[in-house]
C-alpha cells in the first residue's frame, strides 16, 4: 500500500481526493486542508470543500491555522499514522516547510493547473486564458522550496476552447490533474518514474488576480476585453460601469461593426435590440450575454433589457 498524505483545500483538490481514494493500492492516511472560514451572507462557517469530501469517506482531518508555527505538533499527529510513502499537494493553501517536504519517502507531490514552467504561481487558469493561450494542462511535479520550480514527472495537454471561462477550464484541468495522478503515483513511488528538471526557457509567472484587474477597458481590443470576462467568470467576475451602478457581465462575443453601422468612441453602446447589447471598443464591438447589475440577479441579456432602458448613444 502507498501511504499517502494528501494536503488540499478549495473544489479543484477534490477530484484528485476521490481519485487516490478508489485507488486500491493507496491508503490516504490523513487529509490536510485549511481552517473552515465564515462564508455567504449568513456569515455561517463552512468547511472547505476538501474537508467536506474527506469526511464523506471518513478520513482523518487536520486544519493546522499556521503550519509553519505548528509543524512540531503537526508531525506528532503525522507520526502514529506510520512512515508516510508520499504527500499529494493540491492547492493546499500554505507554503508547506522545507523540513516537511522529504519527510514522506517518495517527498511532496504536486498537481499544478499548468504546463511547466509557463504558467508558475497562483493564478495559471487566468493567466492563460488571459494571455490567449490555445493549450494549457496539469502538471506532476515534485515539490522543492521554489515557486513551483520542482522538477517535473509528467504533464498533460487540455485545449482552450473559444467557450471555455475560469469555471469551465477549472473543472477540466481538475479532472484532468486526477487521472495523471491515478496513472502516475504508483510509478512515481517505485522509482520508474523519476522528475526532471525544469527549464527556464520559456517560464512565466501567473500573479495572483487583483479585483483591479476585473475592470473593463473599453479601449482595449475585443478579443481582450472578451478573454478577461472568460477569466474572471464567474470570480471575480469582469465589470463595467451603467447607470452609476456596477454592471458584471459573465459572458460576452466579440463582433464586427456590421455594414453602415457607425464607428463610436470605445464604451458606447452602439446597437440595442429585445435580445442584443453591442459596446463599442478598439477594434469592433462586445455583444454582452450574460450581466448581473448591482444590486440585482445575474441573467441573460434578454431578460435583463426587459428592466433597463438601455439607448444607443449612452456610454
Amino acid at each position: 500500500m502507498i501511504k499517502t498524505l494528501f494536503f488540499g483545500t478549495p473544489e479543484f483538490a477534490v477530484p484528485a481526493l476521490r481519485e487516490l481514494v478508489s485507488m486500491p493500492e493507496v491508503e490516504v492516511v490523513a487529509v490536510v486542508t485549511q481552517p473552515d472560514k465564515v462564508a455567504g451572507r449568513g456569515n455561517e462557517v463552512a468547511p472547505p470543500p476538501v474537508k467536506k469530501a474527506a469526511l464523506e469517506y471518513g478520513l482523518s482531518v487536520m486544519q493546522p491555522v499556521k503550519l509553519r508555527k505548528e509543524l512540531g505538533q503537526f508531525l506528532n499527529k503525522v507520526s502514529r499514522y506510520g512512515d508516510i510513502d508520499v504527500g499529494v499537494v493540491v492547492a493546499y493553501g500554505q507554503i508547506l516547510p522545507a523540513s516537511l517536504l522529504s519527510f514522506p519517502r517518495c517527498g511532496m507531490v504536486n498537481i499544478h493547473a499548468s504546463l511547466l514552467p509557463r504558467w508558475r504561481g497562483a493564478a495559471p487558469i487566468q493567466r492563460a486564458i488571459l494571455a490567449g493561450d490555445k493549450i494549457t494542462g496539469v502538471t506532476l511535479m515534485q515539490v522543492d522550496e521554489g515557486l513551483d520550480t520542482g522538477g517535473i514527472y509528467c504533464s498533460s495537454e487540455v485545449p482552450i476552447d473559444d467557450s471555455d471561462n475560469f469555471e469551465a477550464l477549472h473543472r477540466k484541468l481538475s479532472e484532468e490533474g486526477a487521472r495523471l495522478l491515478s496513472k502516475a503515483l504508483s510509478k512515481i513511488c517505485s522509482g520508474e518514474l523519476k522528475p526532471v528538471p525544469q527549464p527556464e526557457d520559456g517560464a512565466t509567472y501567473a500573479d495572483k488576480i487583483t479585483k483591479e484587474e476585473a475592470l473593463i477597458v473599453w479601449d482595449n481590443d475585443k478579443e481582450y476585453i472578451c478573454r478577461q470576462i472568460r477569466a474572471f467568470s464567474p470570480i471575480p467576475c469582469a465589470y463595467t460601469q451603467f447607470n452609476g451602478k456596477r454592471l458584471k457581465i459573465y459572458k460576452a462575443s466579440p463582433q464586427s461593426y456590421f455594414a453602415g453601422q457607425r464607428i463610436a468612441c470605445p464604451g458606447t453602446v452602439v446597437f440595442v435590440d429585445v435580445a442584443r447589447v453591442e459596446v463599442a471598443c478598439k477594434n469592433g464591438v462586445v455583444s454582452l450575454e450574460e450581466v448581473q447589475l448591482e444590486g440585482r440577479r445575474r441573467m441573460g441579456i434578454r431578460e435583463f433589457l426587459r428592466g433597463a432602458a438601455i439607448k444607443e448613444g449612452v456610454k
